[in-house]
């Protein structure tokens, strides 16, 4: 913007300076000022970035400029560079760096204020195991919470987490999740911060590939129990075994030579037989 600016002044001041009259001791005197300030385009440059930065009056460098010819003209360009300048370019770079501060400040708030909050969860859950628990070692078990539930101060806390107190088994059933029948203060904490408040994204996924993980295996277990039916069902089914015996295809010639055997066979004497010698004395 300001090299933009500053070539449109300087064409001007080229043009009043082909224009000045050197025996006019008052032309020359302003033609010198104005080759100070407008001299060359890095001179031009600076005077304006002084003029919108504070380094010098703007209004210094306006007076100067309506001297050239069609002053008016140049002084109502140099107006709108220094409203332009200071009023949307400076602010929109400031409100740049200063939106960029207020967010840095909110980030850096929102993790503390989780860190505040996570904290004071932490404390609030063990200082309620520890009022349910006494001086007692060992885990909580469901008929103490249930019964510490009970308390007025427990049942506020709870609600207040959006976790409603009269369910006392399916806290405890949540909680437990190492199925030992007794909560340790561990368990307890945990249990609490992840049943604080609603349902998160990360939880509806999770129950989705649950879902879907069940339906793969439940869908598998569907097949193998046909399978298994259908072997069952074959191997009991009377009419499936008489197909069997028919299907067996067995040689004319071999039944024949079954049906020979028992006539050619030599008959034993009576007397020869090993079991009649064995049972019978001789």
């Amino acid at each position: 913007t300001v090299y933009t600016f500053s070539i449109v002044f300087g064409m001007g001041v080229a043009a009043y300076f082909e224009h000045v009259d050197i025996e006019d001791f008052e032309q020359v005197a302003k033609a010198m000022e104005l080759e100070a300030h407008f001299g060359s385009l890095y001179d031009t440059m600076v005077s304006l970035l002084a003029s919108i930065t504070g380094g010098n009056d703007w209004m210094f460098y306006g007076e100067l400029l309506r001297e050239l010819q069609f002053g008016e003209f140049y002084f109502v360009i140099f107006v709108f560079h220094i409203t332009f300048c200071t009023v949307g370019l400076l602010n929109v770079v400031t409100g740049i760096f200063v939106d960029s501060a207020v967010m840095t400040r909110t980030q850096d708030e929102l993790v503390q204020s989780f860190k505040e909050d996570l904290q004071q969860t932490t404390d609030e859950a063990t200082r309620i195991f520890k009022m349910a628990m006494g001086t007692e070692s060992r885990g909580m078990s469901m008929e103490v919470l249930q019964r510490h539930l009970n308390h007025p101060w427990v049942r506020a806390y709870f609600s207040g987490l959006e976790v409603d107190p009269n369910e006392a088994h399916i806290i405890f059933t949540l909680m437990d999740t190492d199925g030992s029948g007794e909560l340790s203060i561990e368990e307890f904490v945990s249990g609490t911060l992840k049943m604080k408040g609603h349902a998160k994204g990360i939880d509806m996924l999770s129950l989705m590939f649950d879902h879907q993980l069940f339906e793969i295996h439940f869908d598998k277990l569907c097949k193998f129990v046909e399978t298994e039916l259908s072997e069952i069902k074959r191997r009991l089914d009377p009419s499936a075994s008489e197909r069997r015996i028919k299907d067996v295809h067995i040689p004319s010639k071999k039944i024949a030579r079954i049906a020979e055997a028992p006539r050619k066979s030599k008959a034993i004497p009576y007397g020869k037989s090993l079991t009649a010698q064995r049972v019978l004395p001789m």
